[in-house]
């Protein structure tokens, strides 16, 4: 019942981004007793999805389809679930374990053949949890746009990736041991070209300090003018540009340059001080800019600073409050930009510190702690993230002509977003590739 892969390894289709079919021209049939398909509708019951060579062909009610029969015809019935987009995870780094080493400590001593393979464990898991997309916005060399391309020529699995390679960074900046650093507007657009060369999909800016030592959040590592060269890079190949920015002066600069997102924008000034300044946030919403809140990056860390609150030293304590006062804080400004229209995407930071891959439904979980509903968390996580990717028109929603990129979970995330969890399984480009968690090769 598994639609098999061609057997030379071809592929069906080529695409410039956003990866190829990895599915046969076989049909698939989906069905569910309901079905959400992300546009905005309301849910559908007795839900079908008709798949050919890798897209859909029809969505809807079974009483209004006029369904397929005959021995090519591959039909899943999934009783008790919910149908839904696959989801998109617009923020990883799948060269780093997420297992809490500190991420120039685990990358430095490492060869490109060690964090390839580090790379495709994580993608894995990363299906695993329902993920069909990925968008990783920072590895050295080429270890996963290699990785990307094994996915898209069938000879291992895992999610679509959309890769920036290294992140651009200033001399000493965050993640300046990825290898990407550039000091000036000139090379910042000569880093651009250079990764669009590799075969990139977009470019990822580092435009303050983050984790890596001897650098600080609150601080701006690019001007306007610099932050403006990558954006123009990225306008002039037809792709977009994404930027780590936490300081209110940051998101200003990216804000007024014309980026196509933000990772973070946690309006840092100072410290852990979490500052919101409206005006900014109207113009993000104004211009369209999309937000990525990696939420589950501080998640993990302070659950374990709970439970080993009582072992800290009283100055460990103190740090660790104003995180937690921090996070209260930014879930408030979350909230604020939500309601103003700022387009907000699910966004998980796995690889990072304590955020292992597999937890992706964290990002949409802590997206309702901070206001947000089940069905906005979701749609951070299908449409509007498929629409930040550039990649709305293959991806995203279930829709006839896009990619079949499928999850299907127990329950109705719709009502209760934990249900999200229970990922019964997954298809992409129409294959089924994860079944009651396990992998299907």
């Amino acid at each position: 019942r598994v639609p098999k892969f061609p057997k030379d390894g071809a592929v069906l289709e080529a695409e410039t981004r956003g990866g190829v079919s990895l599915s046969t021209a076989r049909t698939v049939v989906i069905k569910g007793p309901q079905l959400w398909d992300g546009t905005g509708k309301a849910m559908i019951k007795d839900g079908v999805v008709i798949v050919e060579g890798g897209k859909v062909t029809g969505v809807g009610p079974a009483r209004s389809l006029s369904l397929p029969e005959g021995k090519d015809v591959s039909t899943f019935d999934y009783p008790g679930c919910t149908i839904c987009p696959g989801f998109i995870d617009t923020h990883v780094h799948l060269n780093w374990p997420g297992d809490g080493t500190p991420a120039h400590i685990f990358t430095i001593p490492k060869s490109d053949v060690e964090l390839a393979i580090v790379s495709a464990t994580n993608a894995r898991r990363a299906l695993r949890s329902g993920v069909t997309t990925v968008r990783d916005v920072g590895s050295r060399g080429r270890t996963v746009l290699d990785l990307r391309n094994a996915i898209n020529a069938g000879q291992t699995i895992g999610p679509r990736i959309v890769a920036a390679a290294a992140p651009i960074t200033k001399r000493g900046g965050h993640m300046g041991y990825m290898g990407a650093e550039a000091d000036s507007a000139l090379a910042v657009r000569s880093a651009c070209r250079n990764h669009w060369k590799m075969g990139a999909d977009f470019f990822k800016l580092v435009a303050n300090g983050g984790g890596t030592p001897r650098t600080h959040s609150w601080i701006p590592s690019y001007s306007e003018q610099e932050i403006a060269a990558a954006v123009a890079e990225a306008r002039d190949h037809e792709t977009h540009v994404t930027v780590h920015a936490n300081s209110v002066e940051t998101i200003r600069r990216c804000t007024s340059a014309g980026v196509n997102g933000m990772e973070h924008c946690t309006f840092l000034e100072g410290g852990w001080k979490v500052l919101f300044d409206p005006k900014i946030a109207e113009d993000i919403a104004k211009k369209g800019i999309y937000i990525g809140h990696t939420f589950p990056a501080n998640y993990r860390s302070l659950l374990k600073a709970r439970a080993d609150r009582n072992a800290m030293s009283d100055e460990d304590r103190e740090y660790w409050d104003l995180r937690e006062r921090a996070k209260e804080a930014t879930f408030k400004n979350f909230n604020r930009m939500l309601d103003m229209g700022v387009r907000i995407v699910a966004s998980t930071d796995a690889g990072w510190s304590l955020t292992p891959y597999g937890e992706y439904v964290v990002a949409l979980e802590t997206f309702c702690e901070a206001g947000a509903t089940p069905v906005q968390s979701l749609e951070s996580g299908t449409r509007i993230a498929a629409e930040a990717l550039q990649l709305a028109d293959k991806i995203g929603t279930l829709e006839s002509g896009k990619r079949a990129d499928v999850t299907i979970v127990k329950g109705d995330p719709t009502k209760k977003i934990s249900d999200a969890w229970n990922v019964r399984a997954v298809f992409r480009d129409g294959a089924l590739l994860v079944d009651d968690d396990k992998l299907v090769a």
